[in-house]
């Protein structure tokens, strides 16, 4: 970043360059693209006004503040102009946040393996209701199908998703 001073009605100290040069090297934490920072300091009777302009990629952020002294007006000035950065990357933060998509990337393969249905073969075994829970919980399955030895029926046990059993029979 180049820095330009200028002044009017004001003698620029070493201190005050130095001070502000300090202050607006930390600026370029919230934008890269500074390019110039052109900073007037201007004495108005008991007014001490520092106006700084930066020049960045896209435009020009100007701040101006004033005090009874000229540290404070380049306090106040430089707390302006990091406002307004930290305002501006957040907007393109944003802007960039609504460009992506919300719905995760599934790859092709995974994909096809999810729109074909699996089929398998099963010979339902006769048993009770509480060994086709035991059978399902000693698998890790989520549906087991066998003969139901109370009933003489095909049944089907589904494990649901907040853990309990459902129990479906077919209806004669």
């Amino acid at each position: 970043m180049e820095i330009t001073t200028r002044s009017k009605n004001f003698t620029v100290s070493p201190a005050v360059r130095e001070y502000t040069e300090e202050k607006l090297l930390k600026l370029e934490k919230y934008s890269k693209k500074i390019i110039e920072a052109r900073v007037m300091f201007s004495l108005e009777r008991y007014r001490h006004i520092a106006e700084i302009v930066l020049r960045l990629n896209g435009g020009d952020i100007t701040g101006r503040a004033e005090s009874g002294d000229m540290f404070a007006s380049i306090d106040t000035v430089v707390d302006k102009l990091e406002r307004m950065l930290r305002k501006r990357k957040g907007k393109v933060v944003r802007r960039r946040q609504k460009k992506t998509t919300k719905q995760p990337r599934v790859s092709r393969e995974r994909l096809e393996t999810r729109i074909g249905p699996v089929s398998r073969e099963v010979v339902p075994q006769e048993m009770t209701v509480d060994e086709a829970v035991e059978e399902l919980e000693a698998t890790g399955e989520d549906i087991l199908i066998f003969l139901n030895k109370e009933t003489s029926r095909t049944t089907v046990l589904h494990r649901r998703s907040d853990g309990n059993f459902a129990l479906m029979e077919p209806v004669k």
